[in-house]
């Protein structure tokens, strides 16, 4: 497997007898002390019911150690003997392999040895990448907000050991920059950009390293709703209105009742309304409904 410096892994130890019955096991292993540390040496539910000596381990020496018995004996292709918990320190590889001394006792009333082709583990340990570079864009910096703004700009900092930076713009959420410099700017824009969810993608090389990709989403919505009529029952005085917006959806809407009849006639007054809407006529007239 491959992990990363300062984070942590398991590693299940089994044991196959291959047909025959044990009643004790003894695994020694070893790892490289430089490259890895262990933070638990017991884990998962193990087939030893007794431990001879409490499982034993040295992040000095790089080893481990368990003896355990099974009273009346076990036959097992899989039997779990205990799940390590290795803590990543340096990069390396780093094998964990098993000692000679490792051995099952038959359950025979002699404690005759077996020895069983023991398999151990690689793990190749790298350095973390750089974390994304952080996004912001001053034309759309609420990422659930739509804006009517159809050329986003996109802006970010600089790290110090930072050379280069990669972007993308797309409507793929997962995208990836290719590795080809588009220098060291700090500021990228559009124009024009359709309808629809879009995703600024970045990420900045330091000290020779591609680091991960940072995503930024910008919502565009440039098309007003679908034109619509609201349709007025006279004898109930209610209002019905509805219309659709394909990409940010209709927000609420918002409704004037203006007595047309005076003059002069006032300016139209808008209050948020749902439909139906209840018209409240205090005054017969001519009215419209906006």
């Amino acid at each position: 497997g491959t992990f990363f410096v300062g984070s942590t892994f398991s590693v299940s130890i089994y044991t196959n007898t291959k047909g025959a019955e044990i009643n004790a096991i003894e695994v020694d292993l070893k790892f490289p002390p430089d490259i890895l540390q262990v933070t638990s040496p017991t884990a998962g539910e193990s087939f030893i019911s007794e431990w001879l000596a409490p499982p034993s381990y040295s992040n000095t020496g790089g080893t481990i150690s368990f003896k355990g018995e099974i009273p009346g004996g076990i036959v097992t292709s899989a039997g779990l003997i205990s799940t390590i918990t290795f803590r990543a320190k340096s990069p390396g590889v780093a094998k964990v392999e098993f000692l000679d001394s490792s051995r099952a006792l038959l359950n025979d009333g002699k404690g005759t040895p077996i020895f069983t082709t023991n398999i151990g583990g690689v793990y190749e340990i790298l350095i973390p990448l750089p974390e994304g570079p952080k996004i912001t864009s001053p034309t759309h910096p609420d990422l659930d907000i739509w804006y009517s703004n159809s050329s986003p700009t996109f802006s970010w900092g600089k790290e110090r050991g930072v050379t280069d930076f990669s972007f993308s713009f797309s409507q793929n959420s997962q995208e990836n920059p290719d590795t080809v410099s588009e220098g060291n700017v700090i500021l990228r824009s559009y124009d024009d950009v359709a309808d629809g969810i879009w995703y600024f993608h970045l990420r900045a090389k330091k000290d020779g390293i591609w680091g991960r990709t940072s995503h930024f989403p910008v919502r565009i919505d440039t098309t007003p709703p679908q034109e619509f009529e609201p349709r007025v029952e006279t004898h109930s005085f209610f209002v019905y209105f509805e219309t659709r917006d394909r990409h940010s959806g209709v927000d609420h809407y918002e409704i004037s009742v203006l007595n047309i009849s005076k003059n002069p006639i006032v300016a139209p007054f808008f209050v948020e309304g749902t439909s139906p809407y209840k018209i409240a006529f205090k005054e017969p007239g001519r009215y419209s409904i906006m």
